[in-house]
């Protein structure tokens, strides 16, 4: 963050000048996530999302570098999950990913109109009516994010709880996994989709599924980046900000779509650096697991940080595509990696390079390459 950004958003937010000098102060705990919100409420974040979590993963020895909702936006003309591009190949095989359920609860429904399932991932599109007061928050959010560089995400980013069950069983699969939620207005029907990752296989294979939906709620941005700044002055590494907007309820819906289960174990070639490398890919995602040369925190010390940050990127035929990247973790005493991106294992035509940076702590720039390899379905 420079010294035309931090102006830029000085004038932006109307920052005073004590606060200000406390974000430059801190800005590199605010690229490694030291300021968090508190649960229920969206969390955000501030640059580069390969620094998140870095303090909380430290003590567990794991680092998330990135987590985000997988909707890969390649074909703009597409809407909802069949813009992920491994929905795509699904739908190219006819396999149905349309459904129409619809559930009531406290006078609202929300109506669900696709969904696709794999043993790792799932993903679905609803849509609903919504009151003007939502409609006019979200044109004054969208407007506040188009302005400050510090609120990702914008207008089409919301919170969403979500429940997933198998026929006979009471856990709820999205325990451990990671959801998330995108959507898109028109006039007073917003039309969202939803997705959850898991690291390994937790959906059966013959599995009968519902999906419920027990919450949507939305934050006011001009009292966030108010509260963010009041944390920022007070050097707090953490705050919570209230969801203005919240429709509660249980949604159910009994998905008569089966798991689609059709696996892969791709080709890995072009290998830099990088050992042990497992892959798998699903219907929905590829999941790799590998070790990279990185300089390893010390593995006596459980609170020790990485002295060093390394970022993952991901290529698509050659065109650089981190919006395609699910998940990635990894373990700065072991160099062990765990990614997930959209490779379908219905798709033999993409290779896939996956990139490990050693990147900048302040920036998130890259520094230098420090090893990758390819993926590719046969």
């Amino acid at each position: 963050m420079d010294k035309k950004m931090l102006e830029k958003i000085q004038d932006e937010m109307k920052i005073p000048a004590s606060a200000m000098k406390k974000i430059n102060k801190n800005r590199e705990d605010i690229l490694n996530g030291q300021f968090i919100q508190h649960k229920k409420v969206v969390q955000r974040n501030f640059q580069k999302k390969v620094l998140m979590f870095t303090l909380v993963a430290a003590a567990t020895g794991l680092l998330i570098l990135s987590f985000k909702t997988p909707i890969s936006g390649a074909m703009e003309e597409l809407f909802g999950i069949s813009r992920d591009p491994a929905v795509q190949a699904i739908e190219e095989k006819d396999i149905a990913t349309k459904i129409n359920l619809s559930s009531i609860q406290n006078g609202r429904e929300i109506k669900l109109t696709k969904f696709v399932s794999t043993p790792t991932k799932i993903a679905f599109d609803y849509e609903l009516e919504i009151d003007d007061e939502l409609r006019l928050l979200i044109e004054k959010n969208s407007k506040i994010a188009t302005e400050n560089p510090l609120i990702k995400g914008g207008p089409t980013m919301q919170h969403i709880r979500f429940g997933l069950f198998e026929e006979g069983n009471t856990e709820d699969l999205i325990g451990g996994g990671g959801a998330g939620s995108t959507f898109r207005l028109e006039g007073n029907k917003l039309y969202g989709t939803g997705t959850a990752n898991f690291s390994r296989d937790k959906v059966s294979d013959n599995a009968k599924l519902t999906l419920h939906i027990y919450e949507l709620s939305w934050q006011d941005y001009e009292q966030f980046q108010t509260v963010m700044v009041e944390a920022m002055e007070e050097n707090s590494p953490a705050f919570s900000v209230p969801n203005v907007i919240q429709y509660e309820g249980d949604w159910s819906f009994d998905i008569e779509h089966k798991p689609i289960t059709t696996t892969k174990t791709p080709q890995i070639k072009n290998i830099d650096q990088v050992t042990d490398i497992k892959v798998k890919s699903d219907a929905l995602q590829t999941i790799a697991r590998f070790k990279a040369p990185i300089e390893l925190a010390d593995p006596e010390d459980p609170l020790a940080i990485p002295k060093k940050m390394y970022s993952s990127n991901l290529f698509k035929n050659g065109v650089k595509i981190n919006q395609e990247l699910n998940m990635v973790s990894w373990n700065p005493k072991t160099g062990e990696f765990k990614i997930s991106f959209n490779l379908s294992a219905l798709d033999m035509k993409t290779t896939y390079r996956v990139q490990i940076d050693e990147i900048d702590n302040l920036t998130g720039e890259s520094v230098k390459e420090i090893g990758s390899f390819e993926v590719k379905n046969n």
